[in-house]
């Protein structure tokens, strides 16, 4: 199928930390318009809103599910979705890690990294404030801050 987004990424509406993937329940939300929604008259913007939830329990700290949300009243104010066209398989996620300054923007995808159950962390060094994970050819520190992207097979 056709992937939109790779021209113009589909930019989570906010940023966090490594961490809070592994920490935390979170929800990131998206605005995108389907193609198949263009004669849509709902307030608001159309998108999509994915709930992230750490795998407490297997001892990794590197696994968690993602799910994305279908109950509307979970959605923040001025964002809804269109079930019917916006599917989870045709959603994929990668991180965007800014490593750059003012002066020097460089901002990092970690291609192919990016599962709906993981973070593709394979090796994990260090401790306490010196803990790193090595994400592709990537070391990052679990405090870096970063922002999803989306790209959506139609």
């Amino acid at each position: 199928g056709k992937v939109v987004g790779s021209e113009k990424k589909i930019l989570s509406w906010n940023s966090c930390k490594v961490k809070d993937l592994f920490e935390t329940s979170q929800f990131y939300a998206f605005n995108f318009k389907h193609p198949d929604t263009n004669n849509c008259h709902l307030p608001g913007k159309c998108g999509f809103l994915l709930k992230f939830t750490p795998e407490m329990k297997s001892g990794q700290p590197h696994k968690f599910k993602v799910n994305i949300c279908l109950n509307q009243e979970e959605y923040p104010e001025g964002l809804h979705i269109h079930s019917e066209v916006v599917k989870a398989d045709n959603i994929h996620l990668m991180p965007m890690f800014d490593y750059g300054n003012d002066t020097q923007p460089d901002i990092l995808y970690c291609f192919a990294t990016f599962t709906w159950n993981e973070l593709g962390v394979s090796k994990v060094t260090g401790e306490g404030s010196s803990l790193r994970w090595t994400i592709g050819r990537t070391e990052v520190y679990p405090s870096k801050t970063f922002k999803l992207v989306a790209f959506i097979t139609l």
